[in-house]
């Protein structure tokens, strides 16, 4: 019985409590229908004064923004303005900066090799090429002929490796090989290196361009023995100094 006293007093409070929710849904229901406008009431208000001025104030600031960024670019980038760049391949490096800087164009040498055949500072490469068209103040970067022949130290090579390697050390370095000069020594072995003729020795500076020879040792080469040089004369027999002659007989006495 407790039970279905329970629920009926559930039903009871429910039922009582229909006539509060009613009321709040009218309540609520008022609230809303005041909230919405009429069509009128809102084309009034987005063409009101107040929102045109806004829009047309807004549109007025992005063509302004607009107008002032392309002017600062073309400004800024010197649009549709080029200098044609002039030939000064094959002219001294000093003719060759006065000529670019009376264009508003800066001349920066950046290399520099070796022609015999050409008088040094001459400009023999230039990059952009002549006829393009830059902008004012662009760097023209040139490359000259040098005043001396470009030289390379010799490596540690003699007497410390074989033909072979000497040979791919010295072409990875940029030395020109000639011919090799055998002489009398250990089998394929670097004995010495001679540049125009004069023999050389390790840290040398000779120059890049011309070939040296590599003294390689050959075993079935003969020393001549007429060609062996002696430091010290009392090394040579034939040389040594002849000790003077001793005589062997007294002066004989005389008897009176």
């Amino acid at each position: 019985m407790s039970i279905f006293a329970e629920k009926i007093d559930i039903i009871y409070f429910l039922l009582g409590c229909l006539p509060l929710c009613k009321k709040e849904k009218q309540a609520n229901k008022s609230n809303f229908d005041y909230l919405i406008m009429t069509k009128k009431e809102f084309v009034r208000k987005v063409f009101s004064p107040i929102v045109g001025l806004n829009l047309l104030g807004m549109i007025l600031l992005v063509v302004l923004v607009g107008l002032g960024t392309t002017w600062w670019m073309k400004s800024y980038t010197r649009h549709g303005e080029g200098i044609d760049v002039p030939d000064v391949k094959g002219i001294l490096v000093n003719d060759a900066k006065i000529a670019l800087t009376g264009m508003e164009l800066d001349c920066i040498v950046i290399d520099s090799t070796y022609d015999a055949k050409l008088a040094p500072g001459i400009v023999i490469k230039q990059t952009p090429g002549p006829g393009s068209r830059v902008k004012a103040g662009r760097e023209i970067y040139v490359t000259i002929n040098a005043k001396n022949e470009p030289t390379l130290p010799i490596p540690n090579i003699i007497d410390n490796c074989s033909l072979r390697e000497a040979e791919a050390k010295l072409l990875s370095l940029g030395f020109k090989l000639g011919a090799c000069e055998y002489v009398q020594g250990q089998q394929d072995w670097v004995m010495g290196i001679k540049c125009r003729g004069v023999k050389v020795m390790a840290g040398e500076r000779v120059p890049i361009n011309t070939p040296i020879v590599l003294m390689v040792g050959n075993s079935q080469i003969e020393v001549d023995e007429n060609e062996v040089t002696y430091e010290d004369d009392w090394t040579n027999p034939s040389d040594a100094p002849v000790a003077p002659a001793t005589s062997n007989t007294f002066d004989e006495e005389i008897v009176f």
